[in-house]
Parts: structure tokens; C-alpha cells; sequence
């Protein structure tokens, strides 16, 4: 989801923590923020002495901390409800709407998105309470703790309120959705959900543009009625997309469901070897006209992967091995990986520009998957037509062709995936490695 973040060494009940770049621009407007409310309850007589600047920066370094500290355990709460139903968490991401804990799926029992959704706030209600109470100790010969107390604890109270709000993805938007998932299936719980956060994403976009005002108690609509508040803005535009992509996820998900990468993988893989010389990769590419292929050692195993781009632009005399990208984790999917899990890797990983090698645990390539195989699933699936599956041991469909009348039992012999090897024939020289060692500096280094 997060392509810009960087991970940090901490994690929490194993759990790893990222920061997100945008993270980084929003907590120094954080601190400006919290040490304005310092000067100003200073001016207003709440400290027994006026705040210098210094100690305003001081006091609001410490509110931000505190608070994203605060918005950390709240996601934390959702991550130790969901590991209660077996979920796996990836990782828990600051950036500048906050948090966000990453699942490997949702919980599939009934109601149990709603138990996970729901842990968070219940967290920050606790924390407000916690700060509030201890505010409340410290009394008044702690005017300075009791006062950073005080808004942290009235932070948490709206953050807990605030995702409450019905609206996906928060967490009053995956309550509802849960709720309703008790009624009616998944796909139309899920679309009901971000109907209703769409419409609450609009009454946010014209609140934040002044064209909805609560002043004096009352409700006045129409241009200019209100103050422009851009914040409102940039949450809306999240809600909005957030619960479209929402809704897409429902329906794609739905339509593969049942499927693994076994079941819709290409067993023909174009791979080439990593001590091939990149002229003569330029001449298999007029054979298979891909836009970038795996890159395989003399053992045959996946290393990495090389694109036409970087093709055109490497000098011929190099050798593949050294304008490959090493992303063999990131474009490599197993076959007993579900079909979502393929797609989702295909999203969130930029190198694998739409295909997934699909090899064993050691590393041996099976097949190639793609956004085109992808796509068919979900066209057969859309107009009704099964699709054949593979059993772990058998590479052959193992379903009855979808027109036979009666259901049909096939008894097959058990068969391996057989991994690809280096063509037999091939003149281009790919089973052996040449003579000379691979070259590790650029061709044109010292002319």
C-alpha cells in the first residue's frame, strides 16, 4: 500500500513499524500546531507564567510524540484482535492521516471485522481516560504536565469518535460492513458501506469548503456560509477513494475466490540466463516478444529480471546478469498462493509490471503468471463459467470440461510440476556459462 515507507527498528509484539514519507512532513506541522495551543492557553491564563517560544516547540515536540505514540497503539489493538482470528499483520505504517495496520485478509468468521475494527477505539477511549485520570493527579502544582495530559487525553476522545464515523475505511465503516455482512453476502455489505462513506465523503468536501456552516447552533448552507478548512478535503478524498478501491477489492475477490496461481499459470516460461550477452538477448526478444523476462543462474534458478528498457539503453557487450534488477522475492509467487494474493503482489510491487513467476521453494520456475490471466478468471467468473482447477500434485485440470451434463469422475495419475530447464537446442548458448568471468564494472570504465 505503501510504496515510500521506510521501516524502523522497533517492533511491537513482533510486529513491524513503518514510516511513510508524508509522515515526515506532517509531524513538524504537528509540533506547530501544539505549541500554538501551548502559547495560547498560556495567554489565557491556564500557566502560572507565559511560555518563551522555545518551550512552546519543546512542549508540542512532546504532544506530537505522544499522540502518534497514541495513534501506534490504537493500530496495535487492531492487530492483537485480528491475530486472535489468525490473521497475519504485515505491519503497522505512520503517515499523515495517521496509522494504518496492513492484513495479510480479513477475518473470515461472522462479525469478527466488526471485534477488530472496534479494538481500536476501544484503545484510545482507555487512553483518554488514562490521560485524563492522570491529569487529574498531578492537579494544579504540575501546570505544565497536567496541561499536556489534558490534550492528549482530549486527542485520544476524538480519534476514538472520529473512526467511529461510518465511513470505509475507518473503523465505523468496516462495523457497518460487518454488520450488514450478518444480512446479505460480503460483495453487497462491502458496497452498501462504501455507498454510505461516499455520501459522508461529499458532506465532508463541501464542509471543508465552506459550503456547509453549524455557526450560532444553526445549519446554513450555500457558498461562502463557512470558514475553508483543507483538511477536511484531503480526509474526504481518502474516504472516497479509499471505499471505491474498497468496493473493487469486494468484487474481485469474490470472483477469484477458490483460485490459486496453480490454476491460472502459463506452465511456458521464456527465461533467460543471467551470463547471456545482452546483444544476444536482443535478437530472442524478435522470438518472444515480452516486455521484460526472468533471469535465471546456470542452475536454472531465478536471480532476478531484466525489461526491454533496460535493454535498449545497456551496452551489447555487457552481459545480462549485470543490467538485471535482483527482485527475485518481489516477482517470484508460489502455486499454492491464492490468486488475490497474486494479484495484490502485482499492485503493490512496481518491478513485476504485471507478471509473477511462479516457482518452488528452492527456487525452480514453474510457470508465469499475468495480468491477462488474471483478467480471463474474472471474465469466465463474471459470465458464470467454471473454471478447472489444478490439484498441488497434478500440473493438469483436474475439473470436467464445464458443457458435460453429468458430473464425471477422473482418476489420475499423480504428477509433479515439472520446473523449466534451459532449451535443449538452443544456439543462443543458454545451458552453459561462458569461459570468461562475468564482468563487474561498466564496459565503458576507464575510456
Amino acid at each position: 500500500m505503501f510504496k515510500t515507507a521506510f521501516k524502523i527498528p522497533l517492533r511491537l509484539f513482533g510486529i513491524p513499524l513503518y514510516l511513510d514519507i508524508s509522515f515526515l512532513f506532517v509531524f513538524p506541522l504537528m509540533v506547530w500546531m501544539a505549541a500554538g495551543q501551548f502559547a495560547y492557553a498560556s495567554r489565557l491564563g491556564l500557566l502560572d507564567e507565559s511560555l518563551s517560544l522555545g518551550m512552546s516547540l519543546l512542549l508540542g515536540t512532546v504532544t506530537a510524540v505522544g499522540l502518534f505514540a497514541c495513534v501506534v497503539l490504537h493500530e496495535l489493538g487492531h492487530s492483537l484482535a485480528a491475530r486472535r482470528y489468525g490473521v497475519e499483520v504485515r505491519r503497522i505504517t505512520l503517515w499523515f492521516l495517521g496509522g494504518v495496520a496492513e492484513f495479510r485478509e480479513m477475518p473470515k468468521q461472522r462479525g469478527a471485522e466488526a471485534v477488530v475494527a472496534i479494538a481500536g477505539p476501544l484503545v484510545s477511549f482507555v487512553l483518554a481516560a488514562a490521560f485524563f485520570g492522570l491529569a487529574l493527579l498531578l492537579g494544579p502544582a504540575w501546570p505544565v504536565p497536567r496541561l499536556v495530559c489534558g490534550f492528549l487525553a482530549t486527542i485520544n476522545l476524538m480519534l476514538a469518535v472520529f473512526n467511529l464515523i461510518p465511513a470505509m475505511p475507518m473503523d465505523g465503516g468496516r462495523i457497518l460492513r460487518s454488520l450488514l455482512a450478518l444480512w446479505t453476502t460480503q460483495v453487497r455489505a462491502t458496497a452498501i458501506a462504501a455507498g454510505v462513506a461516499k455520501l459522508i465523503a461529499v458532506g465532508m468536501v463541501a464542509y471543508g469548503l465552506g459550503m456547509i456552516s453549524f455557526a450560532g447552533g444553526d445549519l446554513r448552507l450555500g457558498l461562502g456560509v463557512g470558514h475553508w478548512n483543507l483538511w477536511f478535503v484531503l480526509l474526504a478524498l481518502f474516504v472516497f477513494t479509499s471505499a471505491t478501491r474498497e468496493a473493487n477489492y469486494a468484487r474481485v475477490a469474490d470472483a477469484l475466490d477458490g483460485l490459486r496461481v496453480r490454476d491460472l499459470m502459463t506452465p511456458d516460461v521464456h527465461a533467460v540466463p543471467a551470463h547471456l550477452p545482452v546483444g544476444a538477448l536482443a535478437q530472442y526478444v524478435q522470438f518472444h516478444k515480452h516486455g521484460g523476462f526472468p533471469v535465471v543462474d546456470t542452475a536454472g534458478q531465478l536471480v532476478g529480471s531484466v525489461s526491454l528498457d533496460r535493454l535498449q539503453t545497456s551496452d551489447p557487450r555487457l552481459l545480462v546478469g549485470q543490467i538485471m534488477t535482483a527482485n527475485a522475492p518481489a516477482i517470484s509467487i508460489a502455486p499454492d498462493a491464492t490468486a488475490i494474493d497474486a494479484a495484490m503482489q502485482m499492485s503493490a510491487e512496481p518491478d513485476t509490471a504485471g507478471r509473477l513467476v511462479v516457482t518452488t521453494p528452492t527456487g525452480e520456475l514453474l510457470g508465469i503468471l499475468t495480468h491477462a490471466d488474471l483478467a480471463r478468471a474474472l471474465h469466465l467468473r463474471s459470465t458464470g463459467v467454471p473454471i478447472p482447477t489444478r490439484a498441488p500434485e497434478d500440473p493438469a485440470p483436474s475439473a470436467q470440461h464445464p458443457l458435460q451434463p453429468q458430473p464425471v469422475t477422473v482418476v489420475r495419475a499423480p504428477q509433479a510440476f515439472t520446473p523449466w530447464s534451459f532449451p535443449a537446442n538452443d544456439p543462443a548458448g543458454f545451458r552453459t556459462a561462458p569461459p570468461r568471468p562475468i564482468r563487474t564494472v561498466p564496459w565503458y570504465a576507464g575510456q
